[in-house]
């Protein structure tokens, strides 16, 4: 049988980021049942680890949250602050 949209089975969550300047999703990762702050905090880890790092000038990221608990607090902005 085919599953349904909408039907019952397995949560899947996507995140990802997107580079402004082509549109090109970065660090796209699908996550088998919730998303919670500890998978963020992975995920903000590998996405920093990928960026390119320019000693001399650096580009500015901006990170867009919505109010989702698991993006408020934790190691999230001490994450972020590294790849600046």
């Amino acid at each position: 049988e085919m599953p349904r949209p909408g039907g019952h089975g397995e949560k899947r969550n996507w995140i990802s980021a997107i580079l402004a300047s082509d549109h090109r999703w970065q660090m796209p990762w699908v996550v088998q049942g919730t998303i919670n702050r500890e998978v963020v905090e992975q995920w903000l880890t590998a996405l920093g680890q990928s960026l390119p790092q320019e000693a001399e000038t650096p580009k500015p990221y901006v990170l867009i949250w919505d109010n989702a608990s698991f993006h408020l607090g934790g190691e999230l902005l001490t994450i972020a602050k590294q790849y600046r």
